[in-house]
């Protein structure tokens, strides 16, 4: 396995931030480390990365235990939300920066900038200064300075988080592509689901220092392992104590003889958001597709779905 952690704990005092992390990631995945802020994500970075010392535990980064050795001996780079570039320095020069401690000529470093370039669409701004360029285009540096001295394996803590929706939907799929056309391993912190839906191979979801799944997107979604993952990954409608539906699973049709009433319509683009009140008493939140007319508060429905079943850990529940 290209990176082992194994039993990782990390405590400030006597406050234990991270319990028992244990994960694998292969050579070339892309891992999506998801939570909510102040979870232990940014962290957990920090121990890959040497930054902070782990409590417990190992580290082993390609058959070669990395657990006690300082964050220039563990071939690990990581791109900051801040981007860190220097002001001073154009685009090129902030590029070749991390080659000044390696042997290579200029001309080599020169080439390997011009190559760094052409992969981030960044051309032609060899000599441009960072201040005058747009967001997502010193994203692209930080990444670039990253990625020209060939780390083992990529970490990016919410490097995105700072720019505009457009802007990171666009840029996570170039990170996406570059990582694939790179074979490069990366691990890629966010709190936001979407975008660890769209990049990732597989995601670790952390919850409170401790991991409460871990697996594909879809495995995540469709069959969560307990109440955080439910609660957390997308929407729900609670049935009971062991059973939820979720809203887009929900299927509703127009019916003068039907057991719904909608009682409540949101609009959003693609889809409409309606509230659906059963005999019972019971509010349904229903996910449905903006094709047509939509439904009008008042109107009755006929209401079906089939129900899923989720086995909590001990403790845990519905709320």
């Amino acid at each position: 396995m290209f990176l082992e952690v194994r039993d990782l704990d990390k405590f400030y005092g006597n406050e234990q931030i991270l319990k028992q992390i244990s994960f694998t990631v292969s050579q070339g995945e892309m891992l999506v480390i998801l939570g909510p802020s102040g979870c232990g994500k940014s962290t957990l970075l920090s121990c890959l990365n040497g930054f902070e010392k782990i409590s417990n535990g190992r580290i082993v980064l390609e058959e070669q235990e990395i657990t006690e050795q300082l964050p220039e001996e563990r071939d690990i780079t990581t791109v900051f939300q801040s981007y860190s570039l220097f002001p001073h320095l154009n685009v090129m020069e902030n590029l070749l920066y991390g080659l000044k401690f390696q042997k290579l000529t200029r001309a080599e470093k020169q080439t390997k900038g011009r190559d760094m370039l052409k992969l981030l669409r960044l051309t032609g701004y060899e000599k441009a200064q960072i201040q005058s360029l747009s967001g997502g285009q010193q994203q692209r540096v930080a990444l670039g300075r990253s990625l020209i001295v060939e780390p083992k394996l990529l970490l990016l803590d919410e490097p995105l988080s700072n720019l505009d929706e457009k802007l990171r939907v666009d840029l996570r799929k170039e990170i996406r592509l570059i990582q694939k056309e790179l074979q490069m391993t990366m691990i890629f912190v966010t709190h936001d689901q979407a975008e660890a839906f769209a990049i990732a191979e597989r995601i670790l979801l952390l919850d409170q220092g401790v991991i409460q799944q871990w697996g594909t997107g879809p495995e995540i979604y469709n069959t969560p392992s307990g109440a955080f993952p439910l609660e957390f990954i997308g929407e729900s409608n609670s049935l009971d104590e062991e059973n939820y539906v979720r809203p887009e699973e929900v299927t509703i049709v127009p019916d003068e003889t039907g057991s719904g009433v909608i009682i409540d319509s949101l609009f959003q683009g693609a889809t409409y958001e309606y509230q659906v009140q059963l005999v019972d008493g019971q509010i349904l939140k229903v996910t449905r597709l903006n094709q047509g007319a939509p439904l009008e508060i008042g109107s009755k429905v006929a209401v079906s779905f089939v129900p899923k079943h989720i086995n909590f850990e001990k403790g845990e529940s519905l709320k």
